[in-house]
């Protein structure tokens, strides 16, 4: 769960940045990238609802066994690249690719998070931009020059690469104009331990030269990195490749009173609401034990680790404090699941276009479910089941959710009539 505190989305660029944050997240689907499942507003924050990777972050795993054994970080990396690659084919770029922005889930996959410093960019477009952690930082960004975003994410991966396999990072100096001095100038070593094949990937990754430096298909065609063989999937690309549905898992949400049939639609339109949320979760829980869903049951409270203790990772580096700060968290909300499932039941949903805009899509949709309505004023109207209301998102200048709450007393009804009303809003 990613918090974004509403007092510091202020000016037009913290609102242009969670916009395209939340954007690109929609955008992702694939094994080794964390899923966005759904987004809940309160009066002071904004939470990302993602999918939950129980093993914890990379950095914490590496402290842990000093150094990781060559076969296993062979495997974390391709799912790395895996991961990179694929957002690089939708010309997105991470800009902050390092083992605290890799989590691990229960069977130690590896799930790259946080696109808070992301970017989409056009094929040969040149970025700007300079961002992230000092010492996972490509030397062409670091000089202040223009830069490919996909080479930069690609040195990223081999920082990482090297901590995985010796235990510290290869450029390393309390002074900040030492350290940037020292990648500029590819000054590293890499100890004897490390096997020659593993050896001469680092270098060929960690090459100062942009235009020398290993491509993705390069890595993938290294000896090194086609030592270990898994199965890696490409993932899907929203809005090209079709959505695929589980009629299994479909059915179950029958239990839950919700329409099969707006859940598909919901689904092939890459919604992410309520409705969304349940089908991945019982998806996920599904996969994990085929007998575990038979009948709707409360919700379990979530489980923490006991965290490892954090040891320096030679100089463990801090990104620059960003104007939205985000947090991921794992608290317990202190309301009971149960209890915030009563009625009144509400629903809610984010977006960034213009106020003018999302009213005119909820003109449409109440006219094409030939829903009775009564216009109060530009930011609301009412029906004979429920309330549409535009809220600006307190402390933003442009961020909108529609809030839609009930007005009759039947929770299915309402349910089922505002499942497909929100399913036909483009936000």
């Amino acid at each position: 769960m990613k918090v974004l505190e509403k007092a510091r989305i202020l000016d037009a660029n913290d609102v242009e940045r969670v916009a395209r944050e939340i954007h690109i997240l929609k955008l992702l689907r694939h094994p080794n990238i964390i899923q966005l499942y759904e987004i809940i507003e309160t009066p002071k924050q904004l939470y990302l609802i993602m999918e939950y990777a129980s093993g914890g972050e990379l950095f914490d795993y590496i402290v842990a066994q000093s150094r990781v054994k060559e076969q296993e970080a062979c495997k974390f990396f391709q799912q790395i690249i895996s991961g990179i690659e694929y957002i690089h084919e939708l010309n997105v770029v991470h800009r902050d690719l390092k083992p605290e922005n890799l989590l691990l889930d229960s069977n130690k996959n590896i799930k790259i998070v946080d696109f808070g410093l992301s970017n989409t960019y056009k094929p040969g477009q040149m970025l700007k931009t300079a961002c992230g952690s000092p010492c996972y930082a490509a030397p062409e960004m670091i000089a202040g020059k223009y830069y490919h975003g996909s080479k930069v994410d690609i040195w990223s991966s081999g920082v990482i690469l090297f901590a995985l396999i010796c235990g510290f990072l290869p450029f390393e100096d309390p002074v900040t104009s030492m350290l940037y001095k020292k990648i500029t100038n590819g000054e590293f070593k890499i100890p004897s331990f490390v096997s020659q094949s593993a050896s001469d990937l680092i270098r060929s990754i960690l090459n100062t030269n942009p235009e020398a430096r290993y491509t993705v298909d390069q890595i993938k065609n290294n000896v090194w990195f086609k030592s270990q063989t898994q199965t890696l999937h490409k993932g899907i690309k929203v809005g090209i490749e079709s959505i695929p549905i589980d009629y299994e898992t479909l059915r179950k949400l029958e239990g839950y009173g919700f329409s099969t049939e707006q859940v598909q639609k919901n689904l092939q339109n890459n919604k992410h609401n309520h409705l969304t949320t349940t089908y991945y979760l019982l998806l996920k829980k599904a996969k994990k034990d085929p007998n575990a869903i038979t009948q709707p049951e409360a919700p379990e409270p979530p489980t923490r680790a006991l965290p490892v203790p954090k040891l320096p990772l030679g100089n463990r580096p801090v990104t620059p404090p960003r104007p939205t700060t985000g947090r991921r968290s794992d608290r317990t909300s202190p309301r009971n699941p149960i209890q915030a499932a009563k009625p009144p039941y509400n629903t809610s949903c984010f977006s960034c276009k213009p106020c003018s805009s999302i009213f005119k899509q909820i003109l449409f949709a109440l006219s094409k479910l030939r829903i009775n309505y009564k216009i109060h004023n530009h930011y609301g109207i009412t029906t004979p089941q429920f309330k549409a209301e535009i809220k600006l998102v307190e402390g933003t200048q442009a961020i909108y959710y529609l809030e839609v709450t009930p007005l009759c007393s039947d929770k299915k009804q309402f349910q089922a009539v505002a499942a497909q009303f929100i399913s036909l809003i483009d936000l």
